[in-house]
């Protein structure tokens, strides 16, 4: 039985194919904690072709983006990179940042990501996850020309009072050149 989104979940996806359609590439999705950030990023990847990688900095955002893959996209191949583990060669990546963007893994890392999430994109700015946006070509405006990808997706939490309140495409939209 196919997972049923939510009104405001679909108008989110909605407006990240509208945007990307226009040429925005690099699109931040901002919905209340709760709301489904987790399965609209998971819906995304199951609709797109090509390779993904999440880039998270919890434990706990691993588990639950691969719980919500593993329910909307059970086909698809979901490999996790942290600690010891090293599935970088999967469909889907889920990394951990403080392991994927050290020199001996980052530099194992293809660069073929057609979808690159940053789930909580208020750490983005770190330069673990500057390191890891810069190799997979999202600042890249030749790899985004030649590659159809939407080069970073970022998800975050914003609180909110109503709890199915969102903001599909805010002002950190960049026009691709």
């Amino acid at each position: 039985m196919p997972f049923l989104l939510r009104d405001y979940q679909r108008e989110s996806l909605g407006a990240i194919y509208s945007a990307y359609e226009r040429g925005v590439r690099r699109q931040v999705i901002s919905l209340p904690t709760g709301s489904g950030k987790t399965i609209v990023f998971a819906h995304l990847i199951a609709q797109r072709d090509g390779r993904a990688i999440i880039l998270v900095h919890r434990d706990e955002l691993i588990t639950q983006a691969r719980e919500k893959l593993q329910m909307i996209a059970p086909w698809l191949q979901v490999g996790i990179v942290q600690g010891r583990r090293n599935d970088i060669l999967s469909q889907c990546v889920i990394a951990s940042v403080q392991t994927i963007s050290r020199k001996n893994r980052l530099s194992s890392l293809q660069k073929e990501f057609r979808t690159v999430i940053v789930d909580e994109a208020h750490h983005a700015p770190a330069p673990t996850y500057l390191r890891v946006l810069e190799h997979v070509g999202v600042f890249n405006e030749r790899v985004a020309a030649l590659e159809p990808k939407i080069a970073a997706l970022e998800m975050k939490a914003v609180t909110g009072s109503h709890p199915v309140s969102y903001t599909p495409l805010r002002a950190h939209e960049t026009e691709a050149e």
